[in-house]
């Protein structure tokens, strides 16, 4: 396409009144009588196009149509970043490092030239946002967060017969760089006039070229998208039809003085294709299963156990951490929104982001909540298999911060529309597996990322210690997930299976009371609070882990967390043996233990050391 069309590409124009979200809006005229209106005396007939000033809160009116899913509209009945200190109602349009226009479209609109008014702000005035309606546009020169805003004028808007449709939208450049990036504009009172019946002839190569640049909007919005996975488009032929119409509308076009005759053909063969490619809706995932959010800017997950407040938009505590685990979410489908979903955690709560503020510069936190408004997830295929996801409520895309030495989730008011902190990549979680045994010494330790029954002849405890004496707390039905227990039972003949989704904790050390899980092979440091369950010479308890000595835990076992005061080398054996629930811890002492005893570095005492380096009186000895 040559330049020229380029000058028409920035205003998106859907003849016709179809697109990609909703049917175009039919004016509806009452018995204004505007057989006398001119330019001079224009005549308001903003009534007649239903629903255009209706701002509902927190809400993406169906009718406008965005270019892409980098730019969006939403409705604020208690706005104060408009126009500063002032509370208002009006349309809220952002747009992240892409540029893109929102618009509606009315058909059925009488021939003539027509003028529209509007209430505008922007971020970057007197640049490149505009209003317009069809093809012609107004820059609009006021700055959001001052104390006025401009009535900005779209005129002399012809509405051509055979066509007789109008566009009225908000066209935002990329953000620009540096700490304010992101685009934002504010719109309000829009008011529509009729100037007079006379348009002048029809430019039917201007027509085509609108029509072109409607069309390659659509085909962009699903490039990239196209494809038989979970959140992807099955629409390869109609993806294909659209190109070839465009390909074959854009030889008319170049050729130059299109007749009505041609406008006609190529105007109904464009039409055509984007109807049947947007009527493809976006393949959703089985929301009976669970994906994992793994960050490819730094390849951890997105995890939901360590969020703020349920439901406490003010809450000031930390965002959530992210997990080396996966941790699986549902995607909920948004009714009449197949890009949107809520995304559910096993524990069933909603991932959310508040809006404590109306800043657009402001990141917002992240939190669980059972409110659907503040959970819905718009879901952005990008390249390279990709995904963003964004905040309708919020208007921010998820990302990973990267700052601190422990990565947390914001949605960030900056420029991660296009940065790879905010790319995600989507799988189906499987399940995870996991093994439970005991063994002749008749009890064990176990811990497990998610739920798990309690086998038949098994007994599952939680323990506590204040250093001078264990409670043992019986386990009912259920073991909860992240939940390190002490088993007891007769031995298994074999080690049992069980399998379900990780819920897994996010440091993979989660601790019940005073037993620490081990989710994963786990290097533990011996500190004189550390504690292993083991039987030496007969004697089953727990093992005080040397000062310094290390030993590997393995998956899905637990430890005993003493109190540092409780702890030491005075107290190196907790005995563990008798049916109550509370068994008195005996020093070292009463159970014969002497200072001269040697221990090896995993904790066990050893009757005949040999050569090698030993623990003794809390002191490290080597034998030769």
């Amino acid at each position: 396409m040559k330049t020229k069309l380029l000058i028409l590409s920035l205003a998106l124009m859907v003849m016709g009144g179809v697109s990609a979200w909703a049917d175009g809006r039919t004016a509806v005229q009452d018995e204004t009588d505007i057989s006398s209106a001119s330019a001079e005396n224009p005549v308001e007939v903003t009534s007649w196009f239903t629903d255009l000033n209706t701002i509902a809160n927190n809400t993406t009116p169906s009718e406008w149509v965005a270019s892409n899913n980098s730019i969006s509209i939403q409705g604020k009945t208690s706005y104060t970043y408009f126009i500063s200190g002032s509370t208002l109602s009006c349309y809220s349009v952002s747009s992240g490092t892409s540029a893109g226009t929102v618009s509606v479209t009315y058909s059925s609109v009488p021939k003539g030239m027509y003028r529209i008014k509007v209430c505008a702000a922007t971020r970057y005035p007197n640049a490149a946002d505009y209003v317009f309606g069809n093809t012609i546009k107004t820059v609009i020169s006021t700055a959001i967060g001052g104390t006025s805003a401009a009535t900005e004028t779209i005129d002399n808007i012809p509405v051509y017969d055979g066509v007789n449709t109008l566009t009225f939208g908000v066209e935002l450049a990329a953000g620009q760089s540096g700490s304010n990036k992101g685009a934002w504009a504010c719109i309000k009172d829009i008011q529509v006039y009729y100037l007079g019946s006379e348009t002048g002839a029809a430019d039917y190569t201007a027509l085509l070229g609108s029509e072109i640049t409607a069309a390659q909007s659509v085909l962009d919005t699903f490039t990239g998208k196209i494809g038989t996975g979970v959140f992807q488009f099955n629409a390869s032929t109609q993806y294909d039809a659209l190109n070839s119409a465009i390909s074959s509308a854009n030889t008319i076009y170049e050729a130059g003085s299109v007749t009505e005759s041609d406008y006609n053909t190529q105007s109904a063969a464009l039409s055509s294709a984007k109807s049947a490619l947007q009527a493809i809706a976006m393949t959703a995932p089985d929301e009976s299963k669970y994906y994992i959010l793994r960050s490819n800017w730094n390849n951890t997950y997105c995890l939901n156990l360590n969020w703020v407040n349920a439901d406490n938009p003010t809450e000031t505590g930390s965002n959530p951490t992210i997990s080396t685990f996966d941790y699986g979410v549902k995607f909920k489908a948004v009714t009449g929104q197949n890009d949107q979903f809520y995304l559910v955690g096993i524990d069933g709560q909603y991932l959310g982001s508040n809006t404590t503020d109306n800043n657009v510069l402001t990141d917002k936190k992240i939190w669980k909540s059972t409110d659907e408004r503040y959970t819905k997830w718009r879901v952005i295929p990008i390249a390279g298999g990709h995904f963003r996801l964004y905040n309708t409520y919020a208007s921010r895309y998820l990302w990973t911060e990267t700052a601190s030495s422990v990565p947390t989730l914001k949605c960030s008011a900056h420029n991660y529309a296009t940065n790879e902190t905010s790319y995600w990549d989507i799988t189906e979680q499987t399940t995870s597996s996991v093994s439970m045994n005991i063994t002749s010494a008749g009890w064990a330790t176990f811990v497990a990322p998610f739920a798990v029954a309690i086998p038949d002849g098994v007994t599952a405890y939680t323990i506590e210690t204040d250093g001078e004496t264990i409670t043992k707390t019986p386990v009912s039905t259920t073991i909860p997930a992240n939940t390190p227990v002490l088993l007891q039972g007769d031995a298994f003949g074999e080690s049992k299976q069980f399998s379900g989704y990780s819920q897994a904790f996010w440091n993979g050390l989660p601790q019940v009371g005073n037993l620490v899980g081990t989710l994963a092979a786990t290097t533990l440091t011996g500190d004189g609070t550390i504690y292993l369950l083991q039987k030496n010479g007969g004697k089953l308890g727990w093992y005080q882990l040397a000062n310094n000595a290390e030993v590997t835990s393995t998956a899905n076992r637990a430890y005993l967390k003493v109190p540092a005061a409780a702890g030491g080398e005075a107290r190196q054996f907790m005995p563990l043996f008798g049916d109550s629930e509370t068994t008195a811890i005996m020093s070292v002492n009463t159970e014969g233990i002497t200072a001269n005893d040697y221990y090896n570095l995993q904790g066990q005492r050893i009757s005949n050391p040999k050569n090698g380096l030993y623990i003794v009186g809390g002191k490290k000895v080597v034998v030769k």
